[in-house]
């Protein structure tokens, strides 16, 4: 299964088509982002926080994670979120 076409209203009020790529090839480039950052702040953070309860844990790692995949950490070059960025980029090809 390739991706379909939709259209896109651009800011600018034109239409335009664009190929969306299927789920599965985009969670496997995404996945390939956040499985490591996850298990760095997992690695970082993990043996000091051992004793907060389980939903305390979470919701720092998400806290974390979900800003520094979105928007970088700090703009950093080497950021997981530029990463998923480039990444997506450089997987053009593949996801299509």
């Amino acid at each position: 299964m390739s991706g379909s076409r939709r259209p896109l209203c651009a800011g600018s009020g034109r239409r335009r088509n664009y190929v969306v790529p299927p789920r599965w090839k985009f969670a496997i480039v995404v996945w390939l982002a956040i499985y490591p950052s996850l298990t760095f702040l997992v690695w970082v953070a993990g043996p000091k926080i051992v004793h907060w309860p389980i939903a305390l844990r979470t919701l720092l790692f998400t806290v974390v994670l979900v800003p520094w995949m979105v928007f970088g950490a700090a703009g950093a070059p080497a950021s997981p979120g530029i990463v998923v960025a480039s990444g997506l980029r450089k997987f053009t090809e593949y996801l299509h």
